[in-house]
């Protein structure tokens, strides 16, 4: 559900720190970028290079995430020409609430339910913006 709200925007590149997962990425191991799977949720998939998406720097950009230049990233997806090209998940830290904050670590995935806070305001305006325009 979350990741049809994103694709709806209509964004080519979507960097978000939301939860959401295809095959969540675990930080020991290198990164091999594959296709999203396909699920059924109406979303069809391809890949990066047919949707001329340069994947070196894709996946550079996840390397950073994975090795916390970009902090409180917990998923990357990025949709072309109304496909889902990219979807990847990464550990972090659950908000919980305004006064606790943050709770422990876990593998952040599609299926998981996520605060999302002060995004959704970012993400309203810039509809509404768009929607003017």
């Amino acid at each position: 559900m979350k990741r049809s709200i994103l694709l709806a925007l209509g964004v080519g590149l979507f960097l978000v720190p939301l939860g959401c997962a295809s095959s969540p990425s675990e930080p020991d191991a290198g990164y091999v970028y594959t296709q999203p799977e396909q699920t059924g949720d109406g979303w069809s998939t391809s890949t990066l290079s047919r949707a001329g998406i340069d994947e070196v720097a894709i996946s550079a950009a996840i390397e950073g995430v994975r090795r916390g230049d970009y902090p409180r990233v917990h998923a990357v997806l990025i949709a072309r020409h109304g496909e889902l090209v990219l979807e990847e998940y990464f550990r972090g830290q659950v908000y919980l609430n305004p006064v606790q904050r943050f709770g422990p670590e876990v593998l952040f995935d599609r299926d998981r339910t996520h605060q999302l806070a002060s995004v959704t305001k970012s993400i309203t305006s810039t509809l509404v913006g768009l929607a003017i325009d």
